[in-house]
């Protein structure tokens, strides 16, 4: 089993939102959110909801408490009267949960209802829903004039719904009906808004963004930072002194804070600080107010100037004052010893960075062997991620072969807990691997899968728990762990499948998980043999099966869809009420 994050093939699926606050109702109400404009005899969309082309890494975006998800489609009767100009292209549209109504966001300008010419992709929504940032080729999205992105690239626009007016976001410095000069790469892109919804991050290749950058194009990727509220667009990765001057290498934007203030990025340029970096490639943090940059990943070692290794993957907590990131440099910390890439936080406050991954027995050794995808708190505190070493945790016993285990570690105290621990000791592995795991935001619950059999008291396998196991709860403050994906009425008893895709909502309340197993839940008939969405109330233990039929399809009204494929939940609201999620099934809504 893999905990590395999942690369989903999610295309021909339908997108729904379910009000959890439902949970407990026999026929729990569900919403078709890419349905078919009600006027019209279908109640499913012609074409398909497209999450394939979702926000970031395949997913479908909403907003923090659940009410908009954006989502794009191919679909031309998703609202009422569309008129589809870009010949069956994709379209990106927003979904109102409140007021049960969808709303088309890449039209063109002085009708709602048309599309533009050109498909709309990757999506992705400002936390109050106000604001969509997308990809698209089209050339009549804005108000009075055209862009004309050279040889047909895409481009990167934002749409204000509150006065419904869109924007260029990557445009010729000089001509703002222009596009960027050279094709944007979603591999490469990673287009975010900050939670505030008044910053926009992406990467590019072009070279008409700002002034000064080199001509012919370099090919190398930089960093930029648009204000909403100014149109201002920022080369994060500058050259010190001169903000419209590109440094001298490439880099990656990753990561925003919540305020839109500070961005995490690896550049390997030596001339962003103004002072001496190293030759490898560092962590910096750019603070959009004083335009500054700060490199976060120094030496620590005398004579030394940057990192001795490249450094990667930042994160940044959500007032932006502390990072992680991951390197196999040895010079971060003084006095470190070990080998092999490691995980360090660096607090910009205090100027203090520690190893996140080291071994037990000294808070200066790093970790015996690799450790991968860390989640991090919101304050920063907590870091959860999976690891194959062994000296992590005092007098830790390995149960399962090396396998990957999930850890979490205190910051705080520079503690770290085996969290997918043998019900015997807090510091045996589980008898099998452990992976695909979820944090919440305050760090105080981990949702993960296991295949081992020895986590709760009385477990008992059954179907293909030995294939991809099944969900467990860790509560961080007793260490505790409970299955929550087990057989309806028998606690301690696998489900007849397997689990293992899960995610957790902010605020720890509620557990979604995927899986084809048929007897999680009460009085269900399964009829499709496929991935169901399951949603867990952790309060009163009770699990309902999301993706349900319409009993207007089928006898009993409790059938399981009868589509097939249906995918892993999308998001989960930070309250835990709305949960977004994709199926093929065409009877989920009456």
């Amino acid at each position: 089993m893999k905990h590395q994050k999942l690369q989903l093939n999610r295309r021909r699926q339908q997108l729904r939102l379910m009000p959890l606050e439902n949970r407990l109702a026999p026929s729990a109400n569900m919403a078709l959110i890419s349905r078919t404009d009600p006027s019209l005899f279908s109640d499913t969309a012609g074409g398909y909801a497209n999450p394939d082309f979702g926000a970031q890494n395949g997913v479908v975006a909403s907003s923090t408490d659940g009410r908009y998800t954006v989502f794009s489609s191919q679909a031309a009767n998703v609202v009422p009267g569309q008129i589809d100009n870009n010949g069956g292209g994709t379209d990106v549209f927003v979904f109102d949960r409140a007021m049960n109504a969808t709303e088309l966001i890449s039209h063109i300008p002085g009708s709602s209802s048309t599309t533009s010419n050109g498909s709309c992709i990757l999506p992705t929504i400002s936390g109050d829903g106000r604001y969509v940032a997308f990809t698209s080729s089209a050339t009549d999205l804005i108000p009075g004039g055209t862009i004309i992105p050279p040889n047909g690239h895409d481009n990167i626009f934002v749409y204000d719904r509150q006065m419904a007016k869109c924007t260029v976001v990557s445009r010729q410095f000089d001509l703002p009906n222009t596009g960027a000069n050279v094709y944007l790469e979603s591999d490469n892109l990673v287009l975010k808004i900050s939670a505030n919804g008044q910053t926009i991050t992406f990467n590019s290749k072009a070279t008409n963004l700002v002034p000064g950058m080199p001509t012919p194009p370099t090919l190398l990727n930089h960093a930029y930072a648009y204000e909403i509220a100014t149109g201002s667009l920022h080369l994060v990765d500058h050259k010190y002194g001169d903000p419209s001057a590109v440094g001298n290498g490439g880099a990656t934007v990753y990561d925003v804070s919540d305020d839109g203030r500070y961005i995490a990025f690896t550049s390997n340029a030596t001339d962003l600080t103004g002072q001496p970096v190293g030759s490898k490639s560092s962590v910096y943090r750019y603070d959009l107010v004083t335009g500054q940059n700060l490199q976060v990943t120094t030496s620590a070692v005398a004579g030394q100037t940057g990192p001795s290794q490249s450094c990667g993957e930042p994160q940044i907590s959500g007032d932006g004052d502390a990072i992680v990131f991951y390197t196999s440099a040895t010079n971060m910390i003084s006095g470190y010893s070990g080998m092999g890439a490691q995980y360090y936080k660096f607090v910009i406050s205090t100027g203090q960075r520690t190893l996140i991954t080291h071994a037990a027995t000294s808070p200066t050794t790093g970790a015996n062997k690799s450790s991968d995808s860390p989640i991090v708190s919101v304050d920063g505190r907590y870091v959860a991620f999976a690891s194959l070493a062994t000296d992590l945790v005092s007098g830790f016993i390995d149960n399962n072969g090396a396998k990957y285990n999930v850890f979490l570690a205190d910051t705080l105290t520079g503690d770290t807990s085996l969290v997918s621990h043998s019900l015997s000791s807090s510091t045996k592995s589980a008898n099998d691997e452990a992976g695909y795991f979820a944090m919440s935001a305050d760090g105080q619950r981990i949702v993960f899968c296991n295949v081992g059999n020895d986590l709760v008291a009385g477990y008992s396998p059954q179907g293909l728990n030995w294939l991809g196991g099944n969900s467990y709860l860790y509560e961080t403050p007793t260490g505790a762990i409970s299955l929550v994906s087990g057989k309806y009425g028998s606690p301690t008893v696998g489900n007849n499948h397997y689990s293992g895709y899960q995610v957790i909502s902010a605020d720890g309340s509620t557990i979604i998980m995927t899986t084809k197993a048929n007897d999680i839940m009460s009085g269900l008939l399964d009829l499709n043999n496929a991935d169901d969405v399951y949603v867990r109330d952790v309060a009163t233990g009770v699990t309902i099966c999301a993706t349900r039929g319409s009993p207007s399809f089928s006898p009993g009204g409790d059938s399981g869809s009868y589509g097939t494929n249906t995918t892993y939940p999308a998001q989960v609201s930070a309250d835990g009420r709305y949960t977004t999620y994709v199926s093929v099934a065409g009877n989920i809504v009456a």
